[in-house]
């Protein structure tokens, strides 16, 4: 192997390196500025709710007297209000910042955009007769025709108008369906 031949083999091997370890390198406040604020507060949200779970969970398990968890505890609620005040605050704005992402924006609809659409859910939640359920029930309303007794279709077979099984000309029921093929008196 020639000298160069290493010496550019060491430079890929930088050159990979570099562009892996870059998200390690960059600066702390650039990949701040990357966030919208709405985006910072809610990773503040989630940070001090773990924080306040850690704080109960230490609290359950004896490891921190009852006189350091209460004070702690109320600090860590007080901060997580103040974040979720701005929060609110926020999400109030009906014009978004210049600062803010265009993904935060339309994150938080106008209030017009959602009238329609909690209207449209609320409709949709409602129970509503399906069409063909009252259809069916219509049919099931309506008088059935004077079709109660077995009908011969070649005159000798006799055959039950409900379920088209063959009866004999004494039977009083259909031995499948159990339909009654007496004449009703009217």
């Amino acid at each position: 192997m020639t000298t160069g031949s290493i010496l550019l083999g060491l430079a890929l091997i930088l050159l990979v390196g570099l562009f892996i370890a870059q998200p390690l390198l960059l600066p702390e406040e650039k990949k701040a500025r990357s966030r919208s604020p709405r985006q910072k507060l809610l990773a503040q949200k989630a940070a001090l709710l773990e924080e306040v779970r850690a704080l109960d969970f230490d609290f359950d398990t004896g490891k921190i007297p009852q006189e350091v968890y209460e004070p702690q505890r109320a600090q860590l609620v007080a901060v997580a209000a103040e974040v979720l005040q701005a929060l609110e605050g926020l999400s109030t704005t009906a014009v978004p910042n210049e600062s803010l992402a265009p993904a935060a924006a339309v994150e938080q609809p106008a209030p017009a955009e959602v009238d329609p659409i909690e209207m449209a859910i609320s409709r949709r939640r409602q129970p509503v007769a399906d069409d063909i359920e009252m259809a069916v029930s219509r049919m099931r309303s309506q008088t059935k025709p004077s079709a109660s007794t077995a009908v011969p279709a070649n005159g000798k077979t006799r055959f039950c108008p409900q379920c088209g099984h063959s009866v004999a000309a004494s039977d009083k029921f259909c031995v499948s369906c159990g339909h009654n093929l007496t004449v009703k008196a009217a």
